[in-house]
C-alpha cells in the first residue's frame, strides 16, 4: 500500500469518527436556546447532510463491485452481503446497488476511469440539492426514455432532469418528469405498446368487514372516461349516502355542499358506484349467459327479517341453513335465481348470519342488501329448506288495478 492510500485510510475513518462525534453532540445538545425558525434552519442543514450521504455510499459501493468477492464476504451475492451486514432488507439492498451503479463512478475495461452513467444528478446529490424521493423519480424517468432516442438528447434529458431535481418536490417533479417522457416520445408507438402491457384492473379477497381492495393500471383513455364521471358525480354534495336525498344528477344544493364532509377518495367511490347503479338500471348492457345483466343476492328470510327489523349484521360466522332462502334482484332488468331449487353454489357448508351473498360468490351485508332493494325492481323467490321453490313475485313501481282501487276508497 502506497503512503498516499494508507493517509486516504487514515483519513476516512477520521473522518467517520468526526461525523459520529457531531450526531452523539447533536443528540445530547440542549434545543432551549433555538427559536422555531432556529429549529428549521438546523433541520434544513440536517436533510441536505442527509442528502449528501448517499454520495460516500455509490462510490463505496461501486468500488465494492469492483473488487468485491461475495465468496470471501460470505455470500452468493452482493445483495445478501449488504443484507447481512448492514442488516436490511433484500430489496432495500438490491436498489442501492441499482442506485450505485447509475449515480456511482465507473471503470472502462481498460481500467480507464468514467464519470456516472447520470453524472449531472450524481452531482447534485453530492452538493446535497437532490434528495432520496428526487432521485427515485429521475432514474425510473430516465429508465423510461425509449431505445431510439440518441445519446445526445439522453443526456440533455438527464441533465434537464437534475435541473428540476434541484428545484421542485417529489410531486411536482413527478408531472414535469412525465411530460418530458411525453416530449421525447411524441408519436408515442413505444408508450403505446408498454401501456398497453401494463393496463389492468386487479380485485383483491374480500376482508373480514366485506371489503375489497382494487389496484389499477388505467391507459390514458380509460382515465379520460373515467375523469369527466369523477369530475361530474364526485363533486363535493353529490351522490352523498348520508344525505336523506342524495342529488345524482343537475346541482347539488348549497346546503348538500356545505354539509359533505366525505374525502376525496370516498367521493369517488361513492361516485363509481352510481355510475355502476345507473349503467346497470340503463339496461344496455344486454345479456350474459342468457340472463339479463344485473345483481342478484341471496340470503334467507330469518336473516332478512332480522335485518328489516334492526338486527344488525354479524361478523362471517357460521350456522345451519334451516330458513326459506331468500333471493333479491339489484338495479337493473329483474331476473330469477339462476341455482333454482338450491342454495347458491357459492355458499359456504353454513349460512352466513347477517350477511346475504351474490351470484357471483361476494358477501353483502344485510344493511347493504335493503338500502339496494329499496331503490330496485326485483323478483323475489323463496324456496323452502329443501330446495323446493314456493313462491316467485315480482315488484312493480306502480299499482295494479285492485291496489288502486283500495287507495282511492
Amino acid at each position: 500500500m502506497s503512503s498516499t492510500a494508507y493517509a486516504d485510510r487514515e483519513a476516512i475513518f477520521a473522518a467517520l469518527a468526526q461525523a459520529e462525534t457531531a450526531h452523539r453532540v447533536l443528540a445530547s445538545a440542549s434545543l432551549d436556546a433555538l427559536s422555531s425558525e432556529k429549529i428549521l434552519e438546523v433541520l434544513a442543514r440536517r436533510e441536505a447532510l442527509a442528502w449528501r450521504a448517499p454520495a460516500a455510499d455509490h462510490r463505496l459501493l461501486a468500488r465494492l463491485v469492483a473488487d468485491g468477492n461475495p465468496g470471501v464476504l460470505g455470500a452468493a451475492n452482493l445483495t445478501l452481503v449488504l443484507e447481512e451486514r448492514l442488516r436490511i432488507s433484500r430489496g432495500a439492498a438490491r436498489r442501492r446497488l441499482a442506485e450505485a451503479a447509475d449515480l456511482g463512478p465507473r471503470v472502462a475495461l481498460d481500467g480507464q476511469p468514467l464519470e456516472p452513467v447520470m453524472p449531472t444528478v450524481a452531482q447534485g446529490v453530492a452538493d446535497g440539492v437532490i434528495g432520496p424521493e428526487q432521485v427515485a423519480i429521475v432514474r425510473d424517468t430516465y429508465a423510461k426514455i425509449p431505445a431510439a432516442v440518441d445519446p445526445e438528447t439522453r443526456a440533455d434529458a438527464e441533465a434537464e432532469l437534475a435541473d428540476l431535481a434541484g428545484k421542485y418536490g417529489p410531486n411536482h417533479l413527478q408531472r414535469l418528469a412525465t411530460v418530458l417522457l411525453m416530449v421525447l416520445d411524441p408519436d408515442g408507438d413505444f408508450a403505446d405498446r408498454r401501456r398497453a402491457a401494463k393496463r389492468g384492473l386487479s380485485v383483491g379477497v374480500q376482508t373480514r368487514d366485506g371489503m375489497r381492495n382494487l389496484r389499477a393500471s388505467l391507459t390514458p383513455e380509460a382515465w379520460a372516461t373515467l375523469e369527466p364521471i369523477l369530475e361530474k358525480l364526485a363533486a363535493p354534495g353529490m351522490c352523498n349516502p348520508d344525505d336523506e336525498h342524495p342529488c345524482v344528477s343537475g346541482t347539488p344544493s348549497e346546503e348538500q355542499i356545505q354539509g359533505d364532509k366525505r374525502t376525496v377518495s370516498q367521493r369517488n367511490h361513492d361516485a363509481l358506484v352510481a355510475a355502476m347503479r345507473a349503467l346497470l338500471a340503463s339496461g344496455e348492457l344486454g345479456q350474459h349467459n342468457g340472463l339479463p345483466v344485473t345483481v342478484i343476492v341471496t340470503t334467507t328470510l330469518a336473516e332478512l327479517n332480522t335485518a328489516a327489523h334492526g338486527g344488525a349484521p354479524a361478523d362471517l360466522g357460521a350456522a345451519p341453513i334451516t330458513d326459506p332462502v331468500v333471493t333479491v334482484m339489484g338495479p337493473g332488468a329483474p331476473i330469477a335465481n339462476p341455482s333454482v331449487g338450491q342454495a347458491p353454489a357459492c355458499y359456504v357448508p353454513a349460512a352466513l348470519t347477517g350477511w346475504a351473498v351474490t351470484a357471483g360468490g361476494s358477501f353483502l351485508p344485510m344493511s347493504d342488501l335493503l338500502r339496494m332493494a329499496s331503490h330496485a325492481i326485483h323478483y323475489l323467490t323463496v324456496f323452502d329448506g329443501h330446495g323446493r321453490a314456493l313462491w316467485l313475485g315480482r315488484t312493480k313501481r306502480l299499482a295494479n288495478a285492485d291496489q288502486r282501487i283500495v287507495l282511492y276508497a
